[in-house]
């Protein structure tokens, strides 16, 4: 309320009060002598009337008590991490004007905007962000999981070179998929970028290192044979570069071995007597299997995963690494719609991928700073768990009423008769501890040999609680993983030729000698076509260049092998 409005208000309370403190108040000269309007006064004093601050308000579209029930609502759902919404706030309150014995008119979509500006400011309620985050990934940013994490990943990294350890992860492609991009142009001579309607995902898997080098990639494309179309100048790929094909265009636990056979071939020559290599990897089925696992121990590879849905915050190539493949590979196909004003298909990739690849890790710089940043070496994790801990909501510490105080002791738990574990040790236990006892008292035994029995015993007892372990541990992932290969018992996929991998040397290779195929045929054809018209063989032409399988041979060939002048006179 203004100010002036307030101190006329004082004004007419005392007027008020003068007027009734007679029977018979003369109005007019008690306005005058409070220099108030003489209406105003007229309507307290004879019909009641009470001012407009202190009426209720008829604009309202809810009440107060509607209005305060709302806001202990809002405050209510926030404080047990529901926050309200606008559209959630609009309808709650719709709901109650509902509910009312008089409803009103239902609030318009502005109104839940201007209550959450008028919210309490005791309250501390304000609008916020709220980020969209899958459900299992919010229970997987655990801080004191990921901290265990990182303290297990310090023992294994403590010790190893940062180029022996590895990091590998699928990335997908779509050819023709571009982003928006600010150009200069009016409004009505503006046009948009041709887009592929229905692009193909191409998987690509990568591997890089912590020193800031690559090998060579795997490309998986959607089908069931190899297409030409796909390998057109693809020349320029790293050494090594293989492809392959599945049903869906994704990984499977046959390309997965299929590619630890290609890392073992390029990074075996990194590893010297006694060393060995850190591989670390999602938790993606094909990455888990028997095979995949015992493979890696035989070649001396220690197999790593990340936590469960948790590679957005801890894995190296999902930071930097792939947001630069995937901002250059945009880039790349936005300059082709450009220029061309089509979009980039299926067979352009590779030939894309050669300089996006380039461009975005052309510097080793980018790859480091991956594992950096994420902590994996140097390992340091603090800077990731402590943005957990921030994001983390604080619980009041459980308070444990002491019963000693009353005199009464808490019975030990007791274990349930249906439960699997053993309650009684077992039998290799019970003889071995009596194999110690028995030599344990040998009489005349020295004293160093008894140490060195006692040592002895030690390390048997702590090997075999490590197997116990280790057994549980196996049988915990067998019952786990039996129910999930059941339900994945019906999604079969049909048996790749050979290994299904096609390395771009063998690709271009093929293609070479399909052309000369064709080219074989065209000249018998036209031989043919020529001895029809003229009654006689053309004239002999030089001999087909066969490609030699290495430069070697290529380099043993003398040059006539290569060259060869026609000498026949023309007719």
């Amino acid at each position: 309320m203004p100010k002036f409005d307030e101190i006329r208000e004082s004004r007419v309370i005392k007027a008020c009060a003068a007027a009734r403190a007679v029977k018979k108040p003369n109005i007019k000269r008690i306005a005058r002598e409070f220099d108030v309007p003489y209406g105003v006064l007229h309507g307290r004093i004879k019909y009641g009337r009470t001012s407009l601050c202190g009426r209720n308000p008829t604009n309202m579209a809810l009440t107060k008590a509607q209005d305060r029930a709302l806001q202990d609502w809002a405050d209510y759902m926030q404080r047990h991490y529901m926050p309200l919404t606008p559209a959630m706030v609009e309808a709650y309150a719709n709901r109650l004007i509902t509910c009312a014995k008089k409803p009103r008119s239902p609030v318009s979509h502005m109104w839940a905007y201007r209550f959450i500006e008028r919210l309490p400011p005791h309250k501390k309620l304000a609008p916020v962000r709220q980020k969209v985050k899958d459900v299992k990934r919010i229970g997987a940013e655990e801080a004191g999981a990921l901290e265990l994490w990182y303290n297990n990943l310090a023992r294994v990294t403590k010790t190893l070179p940062p180029h022996l350890v590895f990091n590998f992860d699928e990335c997908g492609f779509q050819p023709g998929k571009g982003k928006p991009q600010n150009v200069i142009s009016g409004t009505e001579y503006r046009s948009d970028l041709p887009e592929a309607e229905h692009s193909e995902n191409i998987t690509a898997l990568e591997c890089i290192a912590a020193d800031g080098s690559s090998i060579p990639p795997l490309y998986i494309f959607k089908g069931s044979t190899f297409q030409e179309d796909w390998f057109h100048a693809s020349e320029q790929l790293p050494e090594g570069t293989i492809t392959s094909v599945s049903k869906n265009g994704w990984i499977n636990d046959d390309l997965a071995l299929e590619w630890l056979n290609h890392f073992q071939k390029h990074t075996i020559d990194r590893v010297r007597p006694g060393e060995k290599r850190l591989l670390l990897f999602d938790g993606h089925g094909s990455h888990k299997t028997e095979e995949f696992i015992t493979r890696c121990l035989n070649w001396d590879i220690i197999p790593f995963c990340f936590l469960a849905h948790s590679t957005h915050i801890c894995q190296p190539l999902d930071g930097k690494p792939f947001l630069a493949l995937k901002q250059h590979f945009k880039k790349e196909n936005n300059e082709l719609s450009f220029w061309g004003r089509e979009p980039a298909g299926k067979s352009e990739f590779l030939r894309v991928i050669t300089n996006v690849r380039r461009d975005a890790w052309g510097s080793r710089r980018i790859l480091r700073d991956g594992f950096k940043e994420r902590g994996i070496y140097p390992t340091d994790g603090t800077a990731i768990v402590k943005a957990l801990e921030k994001e983390m909501p604080i619980f009041d510490d459980l308070v444990i009423p002491d019963y000693a105080i009353h005199g009464e002791k808490t019975p030990p738990p007791e274990f349930p008769s249906s439960s699997s574990v053993e309650a009684t040790p077992p039998k290799s236990m019970e003889k071995r501890l009596k194999n110690y006892a028995k030599c344990a008292n040998i009489p005349g035994i020295q004293p160093k040999h008894q140490r060195n029995i006692d040592r002895i015993f030690q390390y048997a007892e702590i090997d075999a609680e490590r197997a116990t372990i280790a057994s549980d541990t196996v049988a915990k992932m067998a019952a786990i993983r039996t129910p999930l290969q059941r339900r994945k018992s019906k999604r079969q996929i049909k048996p790749l030729s050979q290994n299904g991998i096609l390395s771009i040397k063998d690709a271009n290779r093929s293609i070479a000698t399909s052309a000369l195929k064709r080219e074989r045929t065209a000249k018998t054809k036209l031989r043919n076509a020529y001895k029809k018209q003229y009654g006689r063989s053309p004239p002999p032409s030089p001999k087909p260049l066969i490609l030699p399988s290495n430069d070697a041979e290529l380099a043993n060939l003398p040059d006539s092998a290569l060259f060869s002048i026609d000498t026949t006179p023309l007719r």
